[in-house]
């Protein structure tokens, strides 16, 4: 129950859902820059023209209109049908980081597990040990009445009395002192619960057995097998290489296919009478290549592979 409380309440948790959250998102962008792009303008020009009558040479002259009007209008689709795979690498690079984020959260609910079960443990423990310093007073109570009893008797000395209340002292600190700690640790396990900083947290006794202890390699095996770090490290490591075929990938020509289509109206009039407009369409392929990046890719080359000797 403090378990689940307690990863229900944390905002550690929160935080690292919303890095999860992010990551998706940064993925689902990463997806988008493989859709085809798209773009369309619409142009409006006016012109006055004061001196509309033109001659060149002593030919005749060339009349112009007074003023002039013109529509113009584009809409254009481009794609990279092939960019050197990456798009593919940054994709798969994305999605391995999304995993990253995952297994840091499932890191931080284990952390905070294991922080709950050990700060209640050691509640647990403070309260025993309040139970035994309880009895221990009790005890010493009983045997300070019989000595003073004794004392006006005759039977011991004054001394006989003296340790048995210097005895009872003592224990009262220790009962103090394990007070102090148990304020300390309830305070803390509210901080983790979620729960306000003045809440009394009272335990239940613990009576569940404890499972049968199996060989160590068997343990080894299993935090090598489960453990969140060693995960992270496998997909960073993946992460880096295709980093490195990303760069490996900007040596490469990039090849793109296109149409545009165009509107042309020199008519004036928004909309024109038939024959008296154009619409071209146009459709293109594109071939683009940065041959300076056969030398200037090597040292960024050399760079990542040292990046992911790092981890």
């Amino acid at each position: 129950e403090a378990i689940d409380l307690g990863i229900a309440n944390s905002k550690n948790l929160k935080l690292a859902q919303n890095k999860i959250d992010e990551s998706v998102a940064r993925l689902a962008v990463v997806k988008d820059n493989v859709l085809p792009s798209a773009s369309a303008s619409f142009l409006y020009n006016h012109a006055e023209i004061p001196t509309h009558s033109l001659s060149i040479g002593g030919g005749n002259p060339i009349n112009l209109p007074n003023r002039a009007d013109a529509f113009v209008g584009t809409a254009a689709v481009q794609e990279v049908v092939y960019g050197g795979g990456k798009y593919r690498y940054a994709q798969e690079s994305t999605r391995l980081l999304t995993d990253v984020a995952r297994l840091d959260a499932d890191k931080n609910k284990e952390e905070i597990t294991y922080a709950i079960i050990n700060s209640y443990f050691s509640l647990y423990k403070v309260m025993q040990s309040k139970k035994v310093v309880a009895q221990n007073l009790e005890s010493i109570a009983s045997q300070l009445k019989q000595a003073q009893r004794f004392f006006e008797q005759g039977i011991v000395t004054k001394n006989d009395v003296l340790r048995f209340q210097l005895q009872q002292a003592n224990v009262s600190l220790t009962d103090l002192e394990i007070e102090n700690n148990r304020k300390i640790i309830n305070y803390n396990l509210d901080i983790l619960l979620g729960l306000p900083e003045d809440t009394d947290i009272e335990l239940t006794d613990a009576e569940a057995t404890l499972p049968a202890s199996a060989p160590l390699n068997t343990y080894l095996s299993l935090a090598m097998a489960s453990r969140q770090e060693l995960q992270q490290l496998d997909i960073r490591n993946k992460v880096a290489n295709y980093n490195i075929k990303s760069i490996k990938a900007n040596q490469l020509p990039t090849v793109g296919v296109g149409a545009n289509l165009y509107y042309i109206n020199p008519n004036g009039s928004f909309i024109p009478a038939a024959n008296e407009y154009i619409m071209p369409v146009t459709l293109g392929a594109t071939v683009s290549w940065n041959v300076a990046s056969l030398w200037t890719n090597k040292n960024k080359i050399s760079e990542a592979k040292i990046q992911q000797q790092e981890i």
